[in-house]
C-alpha cells in the first residue's frame, strides 16, 4: 500500500509488460494515460491497520472493481468480508464511480 500521490512514481517503475498487472485501490479521480489498462477499486471499505480486516456494512454502498483482474480481486475482497463488489465493465462507468466517490467523502469532510 503507497499513497496516492506516489502511484505514477510505482507504474514508471513497473516494467512495462507488467503495468497492466498493477491493482490501484484509492479514493482519488484516475488518470486514463497510466491507469486504464490495469485494475481499478472504487473501495466502500476501510481497513484500519496493516494486516487489518475490511471494516463495512450491508448499508454501504458497493465497491467497484474495474479491468484485466476485476474478477480476481473482486471475489477475494468478498473472501476478506466486504459486503458488496460490482464489476463495472466500463472505464468511463469507473470514472464516473471515483468521482462520485471523491465528491461524496470531500461534502462528508465539510459536516
Amino acid at each position: 500500500a503507497i499513497p496516492a500521490v506516489d502511484w505514477k512514481t510505482v507504474f514508471d517503475s513497473t516494467p512495462p509488460s507488467r503495468q497492466s498487472d498493477l491493482v490501484w485501490i484509492g479514493n482519488g479521480l484516475l488518470s486514463p494515460s497510466w491507469q486504464r489498462n490495469a485494475t481499478v477499486v472504487v473501495p466502500h471499505f476501510g481497513v484500519l491497520q496493516v494486516g487489518g480486516d475490511p471494516i463495512t456494512s450491508t448499508e454501504s454502498p458497493p465497491t467497484y472493481v474495474y479491468g484485466k483482474h476485476a474478477t480476481v480481486v473482486a471475489s477475494i475482497l468478498i473472501k476478506r468480508g466486504v459486503h458488496a463488489v460490482s464489476i463495472v465493465e466500463s472505464w468511463t462507468e469507473i470514472c464516473h464511480l471515483a468521482a462520485r466517490k471523491l465528491l461524496w467523502a470531500s461534502c462528508m469532510w465539510l459536516l
